[in-house]
């Protein structure tokens, strides 16, 4: 990887990675798509390596620069769902809204496997919620590593959860 970097002059922006995802950016815009590719798997969290596309490439060149930033940061994060694992445990919580502070008390399915948090379509919809969109999707995989037929994640809602305060 070192003669990777600095055959693309990376090693002038010093960051933790070496670079910058502004030299990211630069970089993906000027190349061409295999080296581009290149590029952003480096880039990416090893869990987001096979998202490295080019229709990533097409999404990112739709973008403004500023979006590009963020997708690019968003890129450099552990995927939204684990490919494997089988632990898990139901649990009551309650989740309050960031913005409205709106509370619900539910039954949560803890996966001890899973990188992050995950909520329902269907609740979201059910409970009209205020939802951010995503700069790209970012797809979603079932424990046997097959694409989840419910798609990718597009949006996200922001709440605080609290085990068993109900």
């Amino acid at each position: 990887m070192k003669d990777f970097l600095d055959h693309f002059g990376a090693r002038r922006y010093e960051t933790n990675k070496g670079y910058s995802v502004e030299w990211v950016a630069r970089k993906i815009q000027w190349s061409n798509n295999e080296e581009a590719i290149g590029i952003l798997k480096v880039w990416a969290h090893s869990s987001r390596a096979e998202e490295c596309t080019e229709e990533k490439l097409k999404e990112l060149n739709r973008m403004t620069d500023d979006e590009v930033l963020l997708a690019l940061k968003a890129l450099e994060e552990p995927s939204m769902l684990r490919k494997m694992g089988d632990k898990q445990l139901n649990v009551q919580v309650k989740l309050t809204m960031t913005d409205t502070h709106k509370m619900f008390c539910k039954q949560a399915l803890i996966d001890s496997g899973s990188t992050s948090s995950c909520i329902s379509r269907k609740f979201i919809k059910e409970n009209n919620l205020d939802t951010i969109q995503l700069p790209f999707p970012i797809t979603c995989y079932n424990a046997d590593g097959t694409t989840n037929k419910s798609g990718s994640v597009i949006e996200v809602v922001r709440m605080n959860m609290i085990i068993g305060d109900c």
